[in-house]
């Protein structure tokens, strides 16, 4: 699992690109059939219920952009931190994103802060 730190502008659209490897080998994982889940919370310890905002593959803001090379798209839309739940000064949540094969098995791909500084124009 690799650990990185994510910045972004509250109510932006912010995007970024993912190789998913399988951790034990190093190998690209094929996506085959697989899903991937980038889940956003206050603490570590907060339930999925209790997310801030969750997205997920194949219609809520992950794409997969080529299974077979093991590569998805992660779109967090700006409507996920323009919302009354985030304050308007800046913020630290917790994020990963999980991958689950076509089997059943999961590990975590990605995780860290996800920052997010206020938007201070609005217009």
């Amino acid at each position: 699992m690799t650990q990185t730190n994510l910045n972004m502008v509250r109510a932006r659209v912010y995007s970024f690109d993912i190789l998913i490897t399988n951790s034990a080998t190093g190998a690209v994982e094929n996506l085959t059939n697989g899903s991937l889940y980038f889940t956003a919370k206050w603490q570590e310890t907060d339930t999925d219920l209790a997310a801030v905002f969750q997205l997920h593959t194949p219609s809520s803001g992950i794409t997969i952009l080529s299974a077979a090379a093991g590569t998805a798209n992660v779109t967090i839309p700006a409507s996920a931190t323009d919302i009354a739940a985030i304050p308007y000064n800046t913020v630290n949540l917790f994020y990963d994103i999980k991958y689950t094969d076509a089997s059943g098995a999961a590990f975590t791909v990605l995780s860290g802060n996800l920052n997010i500084a206020p938007n201070v124009t609005r217009t």
